[in-house]
């Protein structure tokens, strides 16, 4: 048995239940389980280190390796598997809630103070926030996807980010 195969049957389980565990309450399209989705996504992760095995130096960092390369994995299917929250129309907030109901920020209702700020968002500043909070984009890559420079996107996520948490507090206040 090669050393690959023997590591791969060591750890395939360990990283199963680390992605099920992680991203098992998420809610990534209709027609995807969560079990599907984390075996999926375990399956491309070890085959992503089977390609990249002459990296490995010391097996006991396997685990760690393959697990990052999964959690990678996982945030990029996650965001080519969601629908684009910038394309729906402003009167179909309401069907949010399918695509990220489980996200703590995210719960929207259509009438929870997040989902109303959202609304009053300008469409650009709303796919910015979207795309990094919820969809996990890197900076960079939301500047390539809207043609923004990157410090401009900078500037209005720091800003969109102050005015949730002032949403976010207000919110509290009141229920409190």
């Amino acid at each position: 048995m090669s050393d690959f195969s023997r590591l791969y049957k060591e750890n395939y389980d360990k990283v199963y239940n680390f992605c099920l565990k992680k991203y098992g309450r998420d809610e990534f399209s209709p027609e995807t389980t969560p079990e599907d989705f984390c075996a999926e996504i375990t399956q491309e992760a070890f085959y992503i280190a089977y390609l990249n095995q002459q990296q490995i130096r010391d097996e006991t960092k396997f685990l760690t390796w393959v697990t990052r390369i999964a959690i990678h994995q996982a945030q990029k299917k996650a965001r080519h598997d969601r629908l684009w929250y910038n394309e729906l129309p402003d009167e179909d907030i309401a069907m949010y809630p399918k695509v990220a109901s489980r996200h703590p920020v995210f719960r929207l209702d259509g009438e929870s103070p997040v989902s109303l700020w959202l609304k009053t968002l300008k469409p650009g500043d709303r796919q910015l926030f979207v795309y990094r909070y919820l969809y996990l984009m890197p900076m960079k890559e939301i500047s390539e996807e809207t043609r923004k420079p990157l410090g401009t996107v900078k500037r209005r996520l720091a800003y969109l980010k102050a005015q949730c948490k002032k949403v976010l507090a207000a919110a509290s206040a009141a229920d409190a």
